[in-house]
């Protein structure tokens, strides 16, 4: 197979939207963020299976574009998978780097300082991802004020905690009550000339 063919596999599908130009089709692929990203992580991960086995940017792009799409849906799988990929990464980077530091130590000290400062970098990279994992799948917790008159004109504000459960889909928002300023009790004010100031309250 040449070159020639495996650049015809690899070819981007696109879409021409009524009345585009050519480099007005250009323009929006190449400001459209999954081409962007996709096009870089393609020329990263390249290396990865060796010289004949080499992904395309367009390859790259469709994977990106369907787990970016699952994302938006509120799938929050992959953004899982990755962040604890990533620690386990980042954890054997700081093993690694210590293990360096440990040779150095008696031989060349400032090789080992310098081996230190990388390894609690990683590690501190790692408990940064594994937080991030953490609070992807917690409950979150939100609060909602809401605002009670008496009928002698003494306003008390209640808080009520809502909590939204984690996981790998997103929790739906919780509806609130909103104050309105309406036939409501009034505070007065410091200066009797002027108006009485209303106060909010809830309708009904």
């Amino acid at each position: 197979m040449t070159k020639k063919d495996k650049t015809k596999l690899g070819a981007l599908s696109v879409v021409r939207r009524e009345g585009e130009t050519d480099g007005h089709v250009l323009a929006r692929i190449a400001l459209d963020p999954v081409a962007r990203h996709g096009a870089v992580a393609g020329t990263f991960a390249a290396q990865l299976f060796g010289e004949d086995h080499r992904t395309t940017n367009a390859d790259s792009i469709t994977v990106m574009g369907d787990e970016v799409e699952k994302a938006a849906n509120g799938d929050l799988t992959f953004a899982s998978r990755m962040l604890a990929a990533q620690a386990l990464s980042l954890d054997a980077m700081f093993t690694e780097m210590v293990r360096r530091a440990g040779n150095h130590m008696s031989v060349h000290p400032e090789g080992m300082e310098r081996y230190m400062r990388l390894a609690l970098k990683a590690q501190s990279a790692c408990r940064t991802s594994l937080e991030a994992l953490a609070k992807l799948h917690q409950p979150r917790e939100q609060t909602v004020k809401h605002v009670y008159v008496s009928d002698g004109g003494q306003a008390v504000i209640a808080d009520q905690f809502h909590q939204h459960a984690g996981g790998v889909k997103n929790g739906k928002p919780v509806e609130q009550s909103h104050a309105t300023l309406g036939d409501c009790a009034t505070l007065p004010r410091a200066d009797s000339l002027r108006e009485a100031m209303p106060i909010a309250c809830r309708e009904g």
